[in-house]
């Protein structure tokens, strides 16, 4: 039996860019944006997703990770109420909901550095911080230095080997557990939080609800150091994220193929994305926007729970400016319904408009990106903060793919941690296999403009004359004397293929 984060497929908000709040947190009346966070509940479920990664979402000053109060919900985003009304309302759809933990630093408002400002060596809280020395001010003018994070003094830096900070930190996670009913938490800057810390919060949030996920953000390293029985269950699989855009642009699946091999032992477990708040929008990073479709077959049935950025099942494009990040986080009007977007007043399928910082695609016909299909956008100027406003429009080509694809994950349970088996390998073509119990999803993709004629041995032996594609429902016959299946992969496409032994 996997577990609920396992099988989940994520769809990740950064809540102050999509409800469009403002810059600066002035600390005035509470904006109840929450209730345009609950529309977007219906989409979600009828993409396929079953768990919401949002991200900082606590009081703070600007963007999020310079926290003023733990147990406060960010007034620019709503209430505590809001926020509990809204996990409810996800629990009531079958979504998990995982919020960040932002626990190297807070900001300067953070009550105890603010004690510290005030009573210097008198503040009880003087050891709640690293690297506190009375003798010496701070750039921002803190009449003490301290350790900041990567240099950014507008963010110092916890003392989580301080038994007092650590018990600070895990009461207010058992508020988080009690008021809000969370499921997780992700970590920020997982990979410079102190171990010990880990392991006793594994501990802790495992007495709170044993189905607890805690997955962290780690972007070098050896992620075996932190995904492990004693501390973290996943962290976000950087090194695949590479492999998937640069593997693509550069025509070579081995790269990806390394990728897997050399994290089988943990793959299973990585938190898996193309695109998230910190990194550019996949379609801006594609060479070849009919790319999208082969890459994201392969998020979905490659080890790992995958996830998709809030905006990207449209293509949206974005990029990191060289002081901002607002273009990743742009504000977007809820979509109306799936089920309705998907039909036309004649009951057609229907393409989307393109302005601004949306993606044209084109590719071949058939489980791709439709020749011709755009993806959405009508951007118009913000007027609750610097951010662009996107109104989603008509479902496009790739946002059913992503839906089907979601749905192949969540019925599959060889995609929930079944083995990895690479069957064919080239750097245009890439087919492997997810064991099951007696059953295999076999995946092949195919990176060039051109059609593929491939041979592609099965994962054992099946009495199978054919196996029918998951996504397109067409089907390949199987040879018996070789026990290889014959697959025409049209360009730039991939197919799921369920395979029975025996």
């Amino acid at each position: 039996m996997h577990t609920w984060y396992e099988q989940a497929v994520f769809y990740h908000i950064y809540p102050l860019g999509l409800l469009g709040a403002e810059k600066t947190n002035t600390l005035t009346e509470t904006a109840h944006r929450f209730v345009k966070l609950e529309d977007w509940i219906p989409h979600i479920h009828a993409l396929n997703g079953s768990a919401i990664y949002i991200g900082p979402l606590f009081e703070s000053s600007t963007h999020g990770y310079d926290t003023r109060d733990f147990r406060l919900v960010d007034r620019r985003l709503g209430s505590n109420e809001d926020f509990a009304r809204f996990v409810r309302l996800c629990h009531e759809s079958g979504i998990r909901v995982v919020v960040d933990g932002v626990f190297n630093h807070t900001g300067r408002e953070f009550f105890a550095f603010r004690d510290i400002c005030e009573k210097r060596e008198a503040s009880p809280y003087k050891d709640w911080y690293r690297g506190v020395n009375f003798g010496w001010g701070s750039p921002l003018g803190d009449p003490f230095s301290y350790e900041a994070w990567q240099g950014h003094f507008e963010l110092p830096c916890l003392n989580l080997w301080n038994p007092e900070v650590r018990q600070y930190l895990f009461d207010s996670i058992r508020f988080w557990v009690d008021n809000f009913d969370i499921d997780g938490i992700r970590l920020d800057c997982a990979n410079v939080l102190d171990f010990g810390f880990m392991k006793e919060l594994r501990e802790k949030t495992s007495s709170m609800k044993p189905d607890f996920w805690l997955m962290g953000e780690v972007i070098h390293g050896e992620y075996s150091r932190w995904v492990n029985p004693e501390m973290l269950h996943s962290v976000t699989n950087y090194e695949l994220h590479k492999a998937f855009y640069s593997g693509h642009n550069d025509h070579n699946y081995f790269e990806i193929a390394h990728n897997v091999r050399r994290l089988e032992a943990v793959g299973r477990s990585l938190y898996t994305f193309v695109d998230n708040h910190d990194e550019d929008r996949i379609a801006s990073k594609l060479l070849n926007p009919a790319h999208l479709a082969p890459l994201y077959t392969l998020l979905f049935t490659l080890p790992g729970i995958p996830s998709i950025y809030y905006g990207s099942e449209w293509g949206i494009q974005g990029r990191r400016g060289h002081n901002s990040d607002t273009e990743l986080r742009p504000r977007i009007l809820p979509p109306r319904p799936l089920a309705e977007e998907m039909q036309t007043s004649d009951g057609q399928n229907t393409g989307i408009r393109t302005d601004g910082n949306c993606q044209s695609f084109s590719s071949a016909t058939g489980p791709n990106i439709h020749a011709g299909a755009n993806t959405c956008c009508q951007t118009t100027s913000s007027t609750t903060g610097s951010n662009t406003d996107t109104s989603a429009g008509t479902v496009t080509p790739l946002t059913l793919l992503i839906q089907k694809l979601a749905a192949i994950h969540a019925a599959e349970p060889a995609l929930h941690g079944g083995r990895y088996q690479e069957l064919l390998l080239t750097n245009r073509q890439y087919a492997f296999a997810r064991h099951g119990d007696h059953q295999a999803i076999l995946t092949a993709a195919n990176n060039d403009d051109n059609a593929a004629y491939l041979q592609v041995p099965l994962p054992f032996h099946t009495t199978a004359e054919q196996a029918t594609d998951l996504i397109t429902g067409k089907s390949f016959l199987i040879d018996k004397n070789t026990n290889k299946i014959q697959i025409e992969l049209e360009g730039n496409s991939a197919v799921i293929l369920g395979i029975t032994e025996g």
